[in-house]
């Protein structure tokens, strides 16, 4: 608990409350409960010390009670949010769960395994039970039911793996009357309004990849390089879902892993349809004395054999292929590391998406992090950050995170650290960007005695976060 009392620059006494409990009930049961609370809008941007504070907008309060079976798992919860306003740019409350009721269940080996196929047939089946309340009342409420049952048989060779796969989405809505022509969470409202219905969708896979090796010499170094291509198809018929609300889904961000996935969105209130082919390359330099991983670079695209019909939107998309994603990362050295991406749009010609970064490690403290990342017309930021021995017992910490596009610092760090042995001294100083226009500045001084206790503000978790791989001089040898 936090408690302010009499803040001038607020007029107000400000607080937050926090509470978290978990419960092993025995081996089977366990339970849960999250419940968060702030005073007011403000409290996060004028308060914190931590950038996922600040960006915090929707504190939980929830219950969940789970039952471990083995081979199947239940889970319920009710769910629900105080959601923070920033004026500069309102946001829209998400509906509450009241409450939710989830099962899940996975078999392998179903018909015995055989010379292919060490697994079987595999059965997996994921399902839920949950009604949708909007506190406000200016959203379509209602109930919903979703069953996923899939079949899968992975055939297996010593380089190869193709497995085809079976299911069937399976969702019926039910619709609260009064609400049925009020608008969903991201303000669709359809022409003559949603309306209770069921939906029901087949749904074919396949996946097949290759693995291939050969032995690579390059500027005197020995090398094992594999050759991984990887082809997988994803046919869903098309149904009209333009009369089912959006409860709680999105469309999920384009990556490589998302190349891979059956349905484009996050959630269930939209199966994407989709006649479609992704292609994807992998290559790996490895090491073959110590089997250290040198370089892999990845390369994959999707290709649509028919129009994309379904949307969140209402808008379709009409193009032959998706983005094209390439990905590379390495340890170059023992000490250095690079890691490179870029998102391109061949149809546009134009580059959407990059990041470049890398780290160099001399030992413990002494480390650089630099990244570079930018998103088209949202994101364009550097990120430098270190930690590094100034003199004997001396370590000076920084970090930059500066948005080019904006043209301001998202967030500075300053600190130092003095190791005397038995006691440490850590200051730190931070900038933080909290909202689109303002920010906020704060300064630790924590006195630690070892084995004892430590005296002043805490900026350990701050430090660890904001400089990957940052090291307490006290676990640092001499």
């Amino acid at each position: 608990g936090e408690y302010l009392p009499s803040d001038r620059q607020a007029d107000m006494s400000r607080y937050r409350l926090q509470w978290r409990h978990q419960q092993f009930i025995d081996q089977n049961w366990s339970a849960s409960l999250a419940y968060e609370r702030v005073s007011d809008d403000s409290y996060f941007a004028n308060l914190s010390s931590q950038v996922n504070q600040t960006s915090q907008v929707n504190l939980p309060r929830q219950v969940n009670l789970d039952y471990n079976g083995g081979w199947w798992q239940a889970h319920g919860m009710v769910q629900s949010f105080q959601t923070l306003q920033d004026p500069a740019a309102p946001i829209v409350e998400p509906y509450s769960r009241l409450p939710q009721i989830s099962l899940a269940a996975s078999r392998e080996n179903l018909f015995g395994g055989n010379h292919f196929s060490e697994t079987g047939v595999r059965f997996d089946f994921n399902g839920e039970l949950v009604y949708f309340d909007h506190r406000a009342g200016s959203r379509v409420q209602g109930a919903r039911f979703h069953a996923n049952p899939t079949f899968s048989f992975p055939l297996q060779t010593p380089y190869s793996v193709v497995t085809p796969r079976i299911g069937w989405y399976l969702s019926h809505y039910a619709l609260d009357d009064a609400t049925l022509n009020l608008s969903d969470s991201i303000g669709n409202t359809p022409a003559g309004g949603f309306a209770s219905t069921t939906r029901s969708l087949p749904m074919f896979s396949l996946d097949s990849s290759l693995i291939l090796e050969r032995d690579w010499t390059f500027l005197g170094a020995n090398y094992t390089q594999t050759l991984e291509p990887r082809a997988y198809y994803v046919y869903i018929p098309y149904k009209d879902q333009s009369r089912i609300p959006v409860f709680d889904s999105s469309f999920r961000e384009l990556s490589l892993d998302q190349l891979f996935a059956e349905n484009q969105y996050i959630g269930v209130d939209r199966i994407n349809d989709a006649n479609q082919l992704t292609l994807a390359v992998t290559s790996r330099f490895l090491d073959p004395d110590s089997g250290a991983e040198r370089l892999q670079v990845t390369v994959g695209q999707r290709y649509y054999f028919d129009d994309q019909r379904v949307s969140l939107s209402g808008s379709t998309s009409t193009g032959t292929s998706s983005e094209l994603l390439a990905q590379a990362s390495g340890q170059i050295t023992p000490r250095l590391r690079l890691n490179a991406g870029i998102q391109f749009n061949t149809g546009e010609g134009e580059l959407t998406k990059a990041n470049l970064g890398g780290a160099w490690r001399a030992g413990p403290g002494k480390l650089i992090n630099a990244d570079y990342r930018f998103t088209q017309d949202s994101l364009d930021q550097i990120d430098v950050s270190f930690q590094w021995p100034l003199a004997p017992k001396w370590y000076g910490m920084g970090r930059l995170n500066y948005s080019l596009r904006d043209s301001r610092v998202v967030e500075g760090l300053a600190g130092f650290e003095y190791n005397a042995g038995c006691w440490v001294v850590r200051g730190v100083m931070q900038q933080l960007a909290t909202t689109e226009d303002s920010e906020t500045s704060a300064f630790f001084l924590q006195l630690e005695l070892r084995g004892l206790t430590k005296l002043g503000p805490n900026p350990l978790e701050i430090l660890k976060r904001s400089i990957t791989g940052y090291a307490q001089s006290s676990e640092i040898p001499e």
